[in-house]
């Protein structure tokens, strides 16, 4: 398997000003496939109406270990905090658990 490797000298070199723009555009694109599709996340911001490309960042809240914990725990083995089908991800983490319940999260391709 190759490795692929995310290198973007145009967008690494970019000025503070302009880094944080391209940052608040990929966010604002990934809050819209994940909540289009994450069941975690679609309960967890339900009320939330947030503009990432307006509002401060701050005005979104932090997931906590605890949160993913008991969704797991709620509906085994991953929770609900899957963006695409089971079959798309390729790679299985978890934590050791020596902080709690082990953690398990998906990774795709």
């Amino acid at each position: 398997m190759s490795q692929v490797l995310h290198h973007n000298p145009q967008e690494e070199t970019l000025e503070p000003a302009a880094m944080a723009a391209l940052q608040t555009q990929k966010l604002a694109a990934m809050l819209q496939a994940v909540l289009q599709s994450n069941g975690f996340y679609q309960s967890k911001l339900q009320n939330l109406r947030f503009d990432a490309i307006h509002d401060r960042l701050d005005r979104l809240p932090f997931t906590t270990r605890q949160e993913i914990e008991a969704d797991q725990a709620a509906r085994p083995p991953y929770g609900t905090n899957l963006t695409f089908p089971v079959e798309s991800y390729t790679r299985l983490h978890q934590t050791s658990g020596t902080a709690g319940c082990p953690v398990r999260w998906l990774d795709t391709a």
